[in-house]
């Protein structure tokens, strides 16, 4: 029997998960469909009732409006700390001993170490090793609100120091924000300059594997566990793949029930049961915090799923539209059963960490918050020339351990979301070569045949190959993919667009040997490109914003500056500045290969007219070029008065530079040309 037709209305449309009642199934349905319920939420141990983080579930047991049920039981057996329920009263107490937490010294190491350098920091062979890192900020710039790091701490997970140091900032310190920080100046009298720090802690993650390689769950690279890690990263200009990051900031569970996250502050004393941060603040206490948290968070148990994001392809279909019957025929539970969370929550006993690092018998539970919407975790890569490999996932691990454990660390998706097994991810390689290295194509007609599709495929890897078979094609058989150009240019632009730094990358160096290449030809397909490089070139990560500046160069360069300078014009004017000042500098490259007559005939005026707008631009690049640009244009001007009939040329005031300036331009676009120009008033 159909259970829609119960007598029931209330119990056939209550969420198995939160209990919410709707007065449709179809409304039901809908819930569950954006509200990604899973078997990971916190749940209350006496109702069952799923609540979207630990402060929920606290709201629910003891907060202003309980439920009297599970408040009456809680307060009898329930520890306040983990949000626990215990058989008796007795085993409460017992268990209170081992779950409140104090405070650690760390004994006479912390303090010899909180005083000066302290560098345990060894790259060796065991994997998995998990680290915790604080910093502590000092204030930079004129009224001292920018932060600095000046003193860093790395702990394992032991709580044991293996890095302790104040470290010298980049520029001067304004404000040493004594009362939270206790650093004072002479404690950074010899202190470790900042490159030297990240450097050195940066080698000690990456454990001797190069970054880009840090993928698998083979890697021998260590977990980094934080609070909110994302802003100790900019003040120590520190790049680590995500995939190995553990920030407690982040990890929904642990945040507000407004999706903010908590200070740590408050976490240590709501989930540990010990105060921090009272007074001087000091980055040890800070790395014990985020480690106990980890080690707390990860020492739950959960119901094993093979595929446990509602993102995997296996759970894409699981609410989609065309089921919608289906679901409606479905009880609350069955709706619940087929949920999936849109986070990660890996609950195996970890591959990656030491048997020691354990904290319960139970199997421990790994956290790790996946990349926003539409955005994949990023390859960091310096040099010219990288390779990702990918190495193969040790299958016998699961023959060893009874339970069929789950990865710790997931598997990265690919371009549509599909998780690659391990024999499809297996020593695959994607190189970034210079243009001076590449080599030709083995099969022309092959590779042309296959050009459109490799770029159009979800594969990340074989877009790459595809991105630099372009490379090659425009280089050693230019006439030969002139046809397919356009088609080739807008599917570049959609690599540009990547989220994945690699792709990213290789299609911005293709998109500098396309213009190398076909020169004029691109003009009429260029836009869309032109847009984008303009966007990486300006707020892209720093070796995509190298890539992109070469790749201007490039199109400066090759092409026309009579077809160039009115596609780069409207960009003058753009809302972002950074995009502005791109677009300036890209003027100032173009207008002095046009060389005289081609200024001339472009219109001097014109040219001066658009250098002077940028003379105001709240950068300092734009108005740099816009100098630039003047000066080029005072000497063409100059030039052409010496090209003059005597006759003419011996009337200063008609042709002067600074009358021309002055009959060209409002009075204030005339006295800071003419300021620039060095010609006096």
């Amino acid at each position: 029997m159909d259970h829609r037709y119960e007598s029931s209305e209330s119990l056939r449309n209550k969420c198995a998960a939160c209990y919410r009642q709707f007065n449709k199934m179809e409304h039901l349905v809908e819930h569950m469909r954006i509200s990604y319920h899973s078997v990971h939420e916190p749940m209350c141990a006496i109702c069952k009732k799923h609540c979207r983080s630990f402060e929920s579930l606290r709201e629910h047991l003891i907060g202003p409006l309980p439920k009297a049920d599970c408040e009456r039981i809680f307060k009898e057996r329930g520890c306040d700390i983990c949000l626990a329920i215990l058989g008796s009263r007795n085993a409460l107490r017992a268990h209170k001993e081992s779950c409140q937490l104090s405070r650690s010294n760390n004994g006479g190491l912390y303090r010899m170490a909180r005083f000066g350098t302290h560098d345990d920091l060894r790259i060796d062979n065991i994997r998995g090793r998990v680290v915790a890192l604080a910093c502590k900020m000092v204030g930079g710039g004129s009224d001292g609100s920018l932060d600095l790091c000046a003193r860093v701490c790395l702990i394992d997970e032991h709580e044991r120091i293996l890095f302790h140091s104040y470290v010298a900032p980049n520029i001067p310190i304004t404000n040493y924000r004594y009362e939270t920080t206790g650093i004072r100046p002479e404690h950074l009298r010899d202190a470790v300059p900042l490159k030297q720090v990240s450097r050195k802690i940066q080698d000690y993650l990456c454990n001797g594997e190069p970054i880009w390689q840090i993928r698998s769950r083979s890697s021998t690279a260590r977990i980094l566990v934080g609070h909110s890690l994302d802003k100790d990263f900019k003040c120590l200009e520190l790049e680590y793949p995500a995939i190995m990051i553990r920030d407690t900031a982040k990890y929904p569970p642990l945040m507000k029930t407004s999706k903010l996250s908590n200070s740590l502050k408050y976490l240590t004393k709501a989930y540990l049961g010990y105060e921090i941060q009272t007074g001087a603040q000091d980055p040890y206490d800070d790395c014990v915090a985020t480690m106990r948290l980890y080690m707390r968070m990860k020492s739950q148990g959960h119901k094993r799923e093979e595929y446990p994001l509602a993102t995997d392809p296996q759970n894409r279909n699981n609410f989609a539209a065309w089921r919608q019957t289906e679901l409606e025929r479905m009880t609350p539970s069955n709706l619940l059963d087929i949920s999936r969370s849109y986070y990660y929550c890996c609950f195996s006993r970890s591959l990656l960490m030491l048997t020691s690092c354990i904290m319960s018998e139970e199997s421990p539970r790994d956290f790790k918050t996946p990349p926003e919407a539409g955005k994949l975790t990023d390859i960091s890569i310096n040099g010219d020339t990288c390779k990702k490999q990918v190495k193969n996932i040790d299958e016998n691990h699961k023959e060893k351990e009874g339970d069929n454990p789950i990865l710790l660390v997931e598997p990265i998706p690919n371009g549509d979301g599909k998780v690659n097994s391990g024999a499809e991810m297996g020593n695959t390689e994607v190189e970034y070569v210079d243009s001076e290295n590449l080599k030709d194509v083995e099969d022309v007609d092959i590779s042309l045949k296959m050009l459109l599709t490799g770029l159009e495929s979800k594969d990340w890897v074989l877009v790459c190959e595809a991105l630099n078979d372009v490379r090659r094609l425009s280089m050693f058989h230019r006439e030969a993919m002139f046809d397919m150009l356009g088609n080739v240019i807008s599917l570049i632009v959609k690599s540009v667009k990547n989220p994945r730094s690699a792709v990213c990358k290789t299609a911005i160096m293709t998109s500098a040997d396309i213009f190398k290449a076909y020169c004029d030809s691109v003009v009429d397909s260029m836009d869309p490109l032109l847009v984008q490089l303009l966007v990486k070139s300006s707020q892209d990560k720093r070796f995509v914003c190298e890539a992109a500046e070469k790749a201007l160069i490039s199109m400066t360069t090759w092409v026309s500056p009579v077809l160039l300078l009115p596609k780069l014009q409207p960009y003058l004017k753009n809302k972002n500045p950074r995009i502005r000042a791109k677009a300036s500098m890209c003027i100032s490259r173009s207008v002095p290969r046009l060389g005289v007559d081609g200024i001339k005939a472009y219109g001097i005026e014109k040219l001066i007219q658009l250098a002077a707008s940028q003379l105001s631009d709240q950068l300092p690049e734009s108005r740099e070029a816009a100098r630039a640009l003047l000066l080029e244009l005072q000497n063409v001007y100059e030039k052409t008065l010496d090209m003059m009939p005597t006759e003419v040329s011996e009337d200063p005031q008609t042709i002067s530079w600074e009358h021309f300036c002055q009959l060209k331009l409002s009075p204030l676009s005339a006295q800071a040309v003419l300021r620039v120009t060095n010609v006096s008033q």
